[in-house]
């Protein structure tokens, strides 16, 4: 399912991607098919690539929509929606993201990871433990030599948060003896929320001032 604070983002553009392998900065493989139940390609966010969207409760399904190649790293992308606002709105600023897991050897994720929940919580983790990696959350990818490195920071990030339940622990996942920065996680996952749980100007289209004046101050570090 996919989440903006409390409420559910129907209308959510959901991709799911490859790291790319051939080269930082370069663009990340889209997985999910066309030609699927339920599988759009058309008026996509991401030029190429097909995507699943979320129903009025914010839930959406993959099952045999994609396919991936084992060893892949595999992650997903929340875009747009209406997070719970009166009437037709897309809120265009809503970028999500959830890094998953390696892709097995049977193609499909859902024995590593039946259930996800996309919400900001889940993006703090992935912007944390792939920033090194990631230009766009559709430009996440290294080299052949940082290929290790990259597997590394995706699985950082699920051990960080719980992505069946979209929240951070207070210690890490599998070590009951860690400490896991969860107040800071929660607060800088607010701050998106900010963004997330607004309308965009009806008269302009363009972003609220919430959306605004969060990328004017979240900018990448040089």
């Amino acid at each position: 399912m996919v989440h903006g604070g409390n409420f559910p983002v129907s209308g959510a553009q959901i991709y799911l991607f490859a790291a790319g392998q051939t080269g930082y900065g370069t663009s990340a493989t889209s997985l999910i098919t066309s030609g699927s139940a339920g599988v759009s390609c058309s008026n996509a966010a991401v030029a190429g690539a097909c995507y699943v969207t979320t129903d009025s409760n914010g839930n959406f399904t993959l099952g045999t929509d994609y396919t991936c190649t084992e060893g892949q790293q595999v992650y997903m992308v929340g875009v747009g929606g209406n997070p719970g606002l009166t009437g037709n709105v897309n809120n265009t600023s809503i970028v999500q993201m959830a890094a998953l897991a390696a892709c097995p050897a049977t193609g499909t994720l859902s024995q590593a990871v039946p259930y996800v929940t996309l919400n900001e919580v889940t993006t703090v983790a992935f912007a944390y433990a792939m920033s090194g990696f990631a230009t766009t959350p559709f430009n996440v990818s290294s080299d052949a030599s940082g290929e290790t490195a990259l597997a590394n920071a995706l699985a950082n990030a699920g051990n960080i948060v719980n992505l069946a339940w979209g929240v951070a622990g207070a210690t890490v996942a599998g070590n009951a003896n860690s400490v896991n920065p969860a107040a800071k996680i929660n607060t800088l996952a607010n701050i998106l929320a900010t963004c997330v749980n607004t309308q965009p100007n009806t008269s302009t289209g363009q972003p609220s001032s919430s959306c605004s004046s969060l990328f004017t101050y979240a900018t990448n570090a040089a």
